[in-house]
C-alpha cells in the first residue's frame, strides 16, 4: 500500500510540472500544406498548453486557408482547473458551423492539452493534415438538410407533424440546448454543432450542443439527425471513431464477463 501511495504522490507531482508552451503568437493565416509558422511566438511557462485552429472551405474545394492561434484559448478558470483536476493530457472543443446559401462551411477547434511540451504543435498538425485532405464537408450532408426552394408543404419532424405551409419560405428549427422543435420562415439554413474530446475520456466533459435550421422534408428526424451528427464528427476528427469503437469494446468485454458470471454462478448452484 505504501508503495502505491508513493506512486500516486510522484505521478501527481509530474503531472504538475510546468509545460513550455508557445503564446502571444500574432494570428496565423495559412494555406493548407504551409509550413506551420512559430516565429512569432513567446514561450512561457504553464500547466496547460492551449491552440486555437479555424477551417474555412467555401465552394467545392479543398480548405481555402487556416487561421491558428497559440495560447490563451480560455480564460474560464473552472474550466481549466477542471482539466487539471482530472488530469487530462487533451481536452478539444469542436465547432461545426455550415452556411448552406453560401455553400461555407467553419471548422473550429479549441485544445488544451497537458502532456509534453509545445504540445499544441503535436495537437493541431493531424487536424491540419486531415482538414487539407477532405472537401468541403458541406456537400456530405447538402442532401440531408438543404433544398433551394423550400417545398410549399415542409415537414420537419415526422408525417404526424402539420406541414410548415402556413410560413413563406419555411424552415425547420431544431435546438437542443432549449429543446426547441418548430417550424419558423428564414430564407437561410445553416447547421452549428458544438462537441467535445477529452482524452483520458471522461463522461464530465461530455457535451453536444446542436442548432438545425433546415429546408428539405423530415430533415429534423431523429433518424436524419443521427446521419447529421455521424457526419459531422467524421468531418472534425478521426478520434470520435477511434472513441466510439473504444465503447462499443468496453461493452462487448462487459457484456462477455457478465455472461460467464452469471453462468459460472449458475451452474455452481445446480
Amino acid at each position: 500500500m505504501k508503495k502505491l501511495n508513493l506512486f500516486v504522490l510522484l505521478f501527481s507531482l509530474v503531472k504538475s510540472e510546468e509545460l513550455t508552451c508557445l503564446s502571444n503568437c500574432e494570428e496565423i493565416h495559412a494555406q493548407p500544406h504551409g509550413l506551420i509558422q512559430t516565429k512569432s511566438c513567446a514561450r512561457i511557462s504553464s500547466d496547460i498548453c492551449q491552440v486555437q485552429l479555424i477551417t474555412y472551405y467555401q465552394g467545392e474545394t479543398f480548405p481555402k486557408y487556416f487561421n491558428y492561434t497559440f495560447g490563451l484559448v480560455s480564460s474560464d478558470d473552472n474550466e481549466l482547473n477542471s482539466i487539471k483536476l482530472h488530469q487530462l493530457v487533451n481536452f478539444t472543443r469542436f465547432h461545426f458551423i455550415l452556411n448552406a446559401n453560401l455553400e461555407e462551411t467553419i471548422l473550429i477547434a479549441e485544445i488544451y492539452c497537458t502532456d509534453s511540451n509545445s504540445c499544441q504543435l503535436d495537437a493541431i498538425k493531424p487536424l491540419i493534415k486531415k482538414y487539407s485532405q477532405q472537401i468541403n464537408p458541406f456537400y456530405r450532408i447538402q442532401s440531408l438538410i438543404h433544398s433551394k426552394i423550400s417545398p410549399t408543404d415542409l415537414f420537419c419532424f415526422d408525417s404526424n407533424d402539420q406541414s410548415c405551409s402556413s410560413f413563406k419560405n419555411p424552415v425547420c428549427i431544431w435546438n437542443s440546448v432549449n429543446d426547441i422543435r418548430k417550424c419558423s420562415s428564414n430564407f437561410d439554413v445553416h447547421v452549428h454543432y458544438v462537441l467535445t474530446f477529452s482524452f483520458p475520456h471522461e463522461t464530465t466533459f461530455e457535451r453536444s450542443q446542436e442548432l438545425i435550421q433546415c429546408n428539405r422534408n423530415y430533415c429534423a428526424t431523429e433518424e436524419n439527425l443521427i446521419q447529421l451528427e455521424t457526419i459531422v464528427k467524421q468531418s472534425l476528427s478521426d478520434r470520435f471513431q477511434i472513441q466510439n469503437l473504444a465503447h462499443k469494446q468496453t461493452n462487448s468485454y462487459v457484456f462477455v464477463y457478465s455472461t460467464l458470471f452469471f453462468g459460472f454462478l449458475y451452474y455452481t448452484k445446480h
